[in-house]
């Protein structure tokens, strides 16, 4: 009788156990979730969607249900930093799922994200002046004519400065040049010019090939023609060579469509203006669609050092 009692309260005390760590592992399951389920901004506004409360050996995989509203402009699948940068691109709303997968079980995560246009801050107004109290006891003899309105000019956008003296020009021979699409963008050399159409978010790489004192070159300068499309050019020190969106030693964006649409520009961009935290060195340009289908011609690479 005696051992059969022990039996019995064992085999509680096993259910309660088992009780307890179902139920945690349930509770622990609700606990992953995103920072935001739904998210209102405006055209070109980005924000950064993570996941919470993720597992160590988990993986996430992120989508857009609408490219054209939405594009993920940087993001990180191990669980243990998994965030994605999120870029308005047209109005409307679309949804970002996180693909969130433990072993064999999947979960997705859902934002829903409404973009805007973006709201345009109105100058300040100047209050009117206070009418006065009297009419003037005498009119004037002679109505002012009125002055001419001057129609005011347009202020062009500045073009970067380069550092004046610029050294040691290395032309780049575009058609031994090492091309690589990136995210599925395509680029090809035919009669003396690189071309690329490239739909939207996608790129394409060049490495600048130098070999000798290459930590030297801090100042690229590009010829190109552009039509159409929000196109960005990134320039990279030593660490930016591989492909991938996430890939290392990448500047910020520069904006090409800035420089004019339609026509040759030429510009020169230099690291420490535009990669101030790189090594000082340019060793490759990336050129990267976030709009609609463009294409770029690129006529001419050339790389130089500054004193």
């Amino acid at each position: 009788m005696k051992n059969k009692k022990i039996i019995a309260s064992v085999l509680a005390a096993t259910l309660v156990v088992s009780s307890i760590c179902v139920t945690s592992g349930i509770d622990a399951a609700k606990k992953v979730k995103l920072n935001a389920k739904k998210k209102a901004i405006t055209v070109d506004q980005s924000f950064t969607l993570k996941v919470k409360n993720k597992a160590k050996k988990a993986k996430v995989k992120w989508k857009v249900s609408d490219k054209k509203v939405l594009a993920i402009t940087a993001k990180k699948v191990k669980a243990k930093k998994a965030t994605a940068k999120i870029k308005g691109l047209a109005e409307g709303t679309a949804k970002v799922t996180a693909k969130y997968k433990l072993g064999k079980k999947v979960k997705k995560l859902n934002c829903t994200v409404t973009v805007s246009a973006a709201v345009v801050t109105p100058s300040a107004s100047v209050a009117p002046t206070k009418a006065p109290t009297k009419a003037p006891t005498k009119a004037p003899t002679k109505k002012p004519s009125p002055t001419a309105t001057v129609k005011p000019t347009r202020t062009p956008k500045p073009t970067p400065k380069p550092t004046p003296k610029l050294t040691n020009p290395n032309k780049i021979n575009l058609a031994t040049a090492q091309l690589s699409g990136e995210n599925g963008g395509t680029v090809s050399y035919t009669n003396g010019v690189i071309t690329s159409t490239m739909a939207g978010l996608t790129g394409f790489i060049i490495p600048s090939g130098i070999t000798g004192n290459a930590n030297k070159y801090t100042h690229v300068e590009i010829v190109y023609e552009l039509e159409g499309g929000d196109v960005n050019l990134y320039i990279a020190d030593n660490r930016g060579q591989g492909t991938g969106e996430n890939a290392a030693g990448w500047s910020p964006e520069i904006k090409l469509n800035q420089y004019g649409t339609g026509k040759e520009v030429k510009l020169t961009v230099g690291a420490a203006q535009y990669n101030p935290g790189g090594d000082g060195s340019i060793r490759a340009i990336k050129i990267f669609n976030f709009g609609s289908t463009t294409t770029i011609k690129i006529k001419s690479i050339t790389y130089y050092m500054s004193e």
